[in-house]
């Protein structure tokens, strides 16, 4: 039994997007898979674990996601090596997945909060500007106005007109 390509191309997907849930329904796949069609022995499946567990390794390293969280491939191998069951080896392979998908996910969201700073640190100084838009502000921060708009709405609760008019309602109010 191998892993394929493709199973292992939608994995590194799923973690790299940060869809932890995905990737452990691929991963719970694979495990029925093995266990109802492709029964191999234990000391096969430790190999199998190795395998997925190195590839997501060697992407999340090549990967800009990279996180300060550095996987330590050796004690996973152990850990690995130290499973008796198919159960506990599979729960370590599907951890170790959501484990890298939580980081990528813990890293987008500060960097959208420092993008988010930084457009209201702009909305801040410019409001004042007539005809000041999201296209402005967007290509001050040099991201898309659409990405903004949808980050913006996300960590501010508040859509980017509504906010840009609070902010010089404030300021007139003071």
């Amino acid at each position: 039994f191998r892993v394929s390509s493709r199973f292992s191309q939608d994995l590194i997907m799923k973690v790299k997007l940060g869809l932890s849930e995905e990737a452990v329904e691929l991963i719970n796949q694979l495990e029925n898979d093995i266990i109802e069609k492709h029964p191999v022995s234990l000391e096969r499946l430790r190999h199998i674990g190795m395998e997925i567990v190195f590839l997501l390794t060697s992407e999340w390293e090549e990967s800009e996601e990279q996180t300060e969280h550095k996987p330590n491939l050796q004690t996973i191998f152990k850990k690995l090596q130290s499973m008796d069951t198919v159960k506990d080896l599979f729960h370590q392979i599907r951890s170790f997945a959501t484990e890298l998908s939580e980081n990528v996910n813990s890293k987008r969201s500060s960097q959208q909060k420092i993008l988010i700073e930084q457009a209201i640190e702009f909305i801040e100084e410019h409001y004042t500007q007539e005809g000041l838009s999201l296209q402005d502000v967007s290509s001050h921060i040099h991201i898309s106005p659409t990405y903004l708009s949808i980050i913006f709405k996300k960590e501010k609760n508040i859509n980017f007109v509504d906010f840009l008019l609070e902010t010089r309602m404030r300021a007139a109010m003071k």
